[in-house]
């Protein structure tokens, strides 16, 4: 770097001095024109342009130095943390190192395994909700989607997002199939966490006046029997094209399937105060586990990954358990309810 700087430099100053004295040349020259002639003018303006191109030349080259010597200094201190001997690469500094390992390997891992995004969580990254809307209604005419999870409150209970309910109504439309796996309320396993997420309230209160158990029943209902103020061709394609199922299984992960990519969320059993702080803000107090606060992976369907997530789904779907408890074909609502009744009637 510096003997390119000390050649720039050298051949500057050669320029400046061929400038500089063409310019002087041509000035002195024109004192013996005619003054009105246009070789007069010519030279004066050709002159003086040739000076002040020399002056910009001599500046431009100081601030060079500076710039060079700015650079030279921030060369120097990454030389100072990273040191090469041979093959091996040694970095002082932690941070320096930390940032380019994640950099090379991470990135690197990330595309071999065709993760396309990770987002922070589905209730704080707000891209979550607009890239999943985006892929839910981008999926082609008469293809299939699979969504796996506890609830889906997000998407068919009271509190409901707009913008999830308003893509399922998009995906209807254009004919698309949706396949939908729900925990089921009656079940052991929905017992457990229901007693995970609140065990104050589930202790004094009952497992059916849990939130996951209400979330279940309510999102249940809503697809037995869609709203009455719902547009009644929506109505017509819920019953048509959504199946619904329920699973009596531990829950471990949130899915949702487009045709091309694959969002998965891993369900937890962890908890702590920052939890139920964000939830206290949100009006749902006591809880102490909930899903959605940790990262969700986009991967692209050509990955061994999302066809082992699809093979999840479709082994669950299709389990004799599950069979069983199909919304439609066994009125599992019904049963759900006659669940309820009998619980309230132990208390």
């Amino acid at each position: 770097m510096k003997k390119i700087g000390e050649y720039i430099r050298d051949h500057t100053r050669i320029a400046v001095l061929i400038l500089m004295a063409t310019g002087l040349a041509l000035l002195f020259c024109s004192t013996y024109l005619d003054k009105s002639s246009e070789i007069y003018i010519l030279m004066v303006n050709l002159g003086a342009a040739l000076i002040v191109s020399a002056i910009a030349m001599w500046i431009l080259a100081d601030t060079g130095k500076e710039v060079e010597k700015m650079v030279d200094r921030e060369i120097g201190k990454i030389k100072e943390e990273i040191k090469i001997t041979g093959d091996a690469l040694t970095i002082k500094s932690e941070d320096l190192r930390d940032e380019l390992i994640n950099k090379m390997d991470i990135l690197e891992e990330a595309k071999k395994c065709r993760v396309l995004h990770i987002f922070e969580s589905r209730r704080k990254d707000a891209n979550y909700k607009k890239e999943l809307i985006n892929q839910l209604t981008s999926t082609e005419k008469q293809k299939e989607v699979l969504l796996m999870s506890n609830s889906l409150r997000d998407f068919f209970g009271p509190g409901h997002d707009k913008g999830y309910l308003a893509a399922i109504f998009a995906m209807l439309k254009k004919e698309i199939e949706i396949r939908i796996l729900l925990l089921d309320p009656t079940s052991e396993a929905a017992k457990a966490r229901a007693l995970v997420e609140e065990k104050e309230k589930v202790i004094r209160d009952g497992y059916i006046e849990s939130a996951l158990f209400t979330e279940i029943k309510n999102v249940a209902n809503w697809l037995d029997s869609p709203p009455e103020f719902l547009d009644r061709n929506i109505r017509e394609r819920i019953k048509k094209q959504m199946k619904v199922r329920f699973f009596p299984y531990d829950p471990t992960t949130h899915i949702v399937r487009t045709d091309k990519f694959t969002f998965v969320e891993q369900y937890h059993s962890g908890g702590n105060d920052i939890i139920r702080n964000e939830l206290e803000k949100e009006g749902i107090p006591f809880i102490d586990c909930f899903g959605g606060f940790v990262p969700v992976l986009m991967v692209d369907n050509s990955a061994f990954f999302a066809t082992l997530l699809e093979s999840h789904f479709i082994n669950i779907w299709t389990s004799k358990d599950v069979e069983e408890r199909d919304l439609i074909t066994r009125n599992y609502y019904q049963r759900i309810l006659e669940f309820e009744k009998k619980e309230r009637g132990k208390r």
